[in-house]
């Protein structure tokens, strides 16, 4: 637990010149939380001392925060794998972020070593955490035979376990780089619409047309249920899995950050901030942990290792988990078709 207390914070405002915070009128003890690890991303753009932003969610595994520039940061359960922008706690799950008292719009500072939530009901201690940056790239000592069989095992995994309230019905149709649904009267609502705009998206990458991607990426920004998006989790899976899959198999990755630069010109104020964020780091390749991990196993795991990291990524929201690892499948086989397109030219 983090040795600031009530006091100490009612000290430090007072030396930093926060003498008028809500803090000062407070008389509670606040709930104490250690952080493990802070997103690098996070660390860079959030100030070292005074007012980080409010509170713009409040959920059973996190807290986000709302950054004047309107980036999103996450306070998060130690269930919950690191990310860029995200820092995860010692909160053990059976206990919810919910009972803590936090509530939207209250303010977060900055004080020292620690951050103060609302009026004294959340100090977190950032002394110690380890800073995380997601990892660019994998040396793969597996054959591209077996890269395959992983990318078959994910996608069989997330057929019979998935969550297909979101676009997680589309993997069904996947064929290598291409979905091939000829009946789309039995998908849902969502699945539906996204289907030929998906398909059109796919073909304008593998023809090289990137001036038209963000009119396409524009008919999908903010398309499903949740905090976070459908089409924004497969965009998000697409976009992190054609760079860690470039890095990894030594393409050139010049074209593909066209493409998610291209995405993200069109994202503000097409969906939430949460996702806007994602989608942000998602472009340079950057995501959480459990994300770019199973893009790990892919390269380099067994089956055992592939199929852990599918469930804990489908295990993502209520069905983002699925709707990344759709993005995720058609991101890698649009990278390894290109190998072979190399190979046969």
């Amino acid at each position: 637990m983090s040795s600031v207390t009530s006091s100490s914070t009612e000290e430090i405002l007072a030396i930093k010149g926060y003498e008028s915070s809500p803090f000062l009128q407070a008389t509670s003890t606040p709930f104490l939380l250690r952080a493990t690890s802070i997103g690098l991303e996070a660390q860079k753009i959030i100030p070292n001392q005074g007012r980080v932003g409010r509170i713009q969610g409040v959920f059973k595994d996190s807290l986000n925060i709302i950054l004047p520039n309107d980036r999103v940061m996450s306070i998060v359960r130690s269930d919950i794998g690191r990310g860029p922008m995200s820092i995860v706690t010692n909160l053990q799950p059976a206990v919810s972020m919910l009972s803590i008292g936090v509530s939207i719009g209250d303010d977060v500072y900055r004080v020292g070593g620690s951050f103060a939530i609302g009026r004294d009901i959340l100090t977190v201690s950032t002394d110690g955490a380890e800073k995380y940056e997601p990892t660019t790239g994998f040396e793969t000592p597996l054959r591209f035979e077996d890269i395959k069989k992983n990318l078959v095992t994910m996608k069989e995994l997330a057929l019979t376990s998935g969550r297909n309230g979101g676009l997680g019905e589309l993997i069904e149709f996947i064929d290598r780089d291409t979905i091939d649904c000829y009946d789309d009267r039995k998908l849902n609502i969502f699945a539906r619409y996204a289907l030929p705009r998906i398909t059109e998206l796919v073909d304008e990458i593998k023809n090289g047309r990137v001036r038209r991607i963000g009119k396409v990426a524009k008919t999908l920004i903010g398309l499903g249920p949740g905090l976070t998006p459908s089409a924004d989790d497969f965009l998000s899976g697409l976009m992190i899995s054609r760079i860690l899959f470039a890095s990894s198999l030594h393409l050139k990755k010049g074209a593909i950050f066209n493409v998610n630069r291209e995405i993200i010109k069109i994202v503000r104020g097409r969906t939430t901030p949460l996702s806007q964020e994602d989608l942000l780091q998602a472009a340079e390749g950057k995501g959480s942990e459990l994300i770019t991990m199973l893009v790990e196993k892919l390269f380099t795991g067994d089956l055992r290792d592939v199929s852990s990291a599918t469930m804990r990524v489908i295990a993502i929201g209520e069905t983002s988990g699925t709707d990344i690892i759709l993005g995720i499948l058609l991101g890698a086989w649009l990278s390894l078709d290109e190998v072979y397109q190399k190979a046969d030219g």
